[in-house]
C-alpha cells in the first residue's frame, strides 16, 4: 500500500491582535462624566414623573372625599392657596373663600410667633348622584403656645362637588366664628 503524498500547507501568517486599549487620565474622565451625566438623567426623570403624578392627580381625583381632603390638606397643613387652586371649580366666591381660610391662618401665625395651629378632619360623602355630590366634613383645629395645646370647638364643612373629568369643589359652606 503506498501513502498517498503528503502536502503541507503554507505556513499561516499570524492573525494580528488588536492593541489593548490604554487607560488615559483623560479617557478615564470621559467614562466618569459619562456616568455622572446618566445618574442626572435617571434623577431628573424621576423628579419629573413625581411631579407631573402629583399635579395630575390634584385636577384629576377619583372621588369626591379625595377632592375634600386634597383641598383641606392644602389649604389647612400646607397654607397654599394656589395649591388649592386645582380642586376647586371655576367660582370666583369659593376661591375667595378658601383664599381667604390660608390669609386668616398665616395671618395668625404671623401676629402669634411661637404659636401653632394645627388640623385635623374627617371627610365622609353624603350624597352622590351622577356628576354630582355633597361632601361634609368635621374639621378640629388645636392651637399650640409655649407647649400647651387648646382644642377648638369642632366645626362641619359642607362641600357641593362636581365631577369635571376628576372631582372638584364648586360650593362651601363654613360656620362663621
Amino acid at each position: 500500500m503506498t501513502q498517498p503524498p503528503t502536502t503541507s500547507a503554507p505556513p499561516s501568517t499570524p492573525r494580528r491582535l488588536k492593541p489593548p486599549l490604554r487607560r488615559t487620565p483623560v479617557s478615564l474622565l470621559l467614562f466618569l462624566l459619562a456616568g455622572f451625566g446618566c445618574l442626572i438623567a435617571v434623577l431628573a426623570a424621576t423628579i419629573v414623573i413625581y411631579i407631573g403624578r402629583s399635579a395630575y392627580q390634584a385636577g384629576h381625583q377619583v372621588s369626591p372625599t379625595q377632592a375634600v381632603d386634597g383641598l383641606l390638606d392644602a389649604a389647612l397643613n400646607e397654607h397654599d392657596a394656589s395649591a388649592t387652586d386645582k380642586y376647586l371649580c371655576g367660582d370666583a366666591s369659593v376661591r375667595s373663600k378658601v383664599h381667604g381660610v390660608v390669609r386668616r391662618i398665616k395671618t395668625f401665625e404671623k401676629k402669634n410667633p411661637g404659636t401653632f395651629l394645627t388640623y385635623e378632619w374627617s371627610v365622609r360623602k353624603v350624597w352622590q348622584r351622577r356628576g354630582r355630590a355633597l361632601v361634609a366634613a368635621q374639621v378640629r383645629a388645636k392651637t399650640t403656645a409655649s407647649g400647651s395645646s387648646t382644642n377648638n370647638p369642632e366645626q362641619r364643612w359642607s362641600f357641593a362637588m362636581r365631577d369635571q373629568g376628576g372631582w372638584k369643589v364648586c360650593a362651601l359652606t363654613i360656620p362663621e366664628n
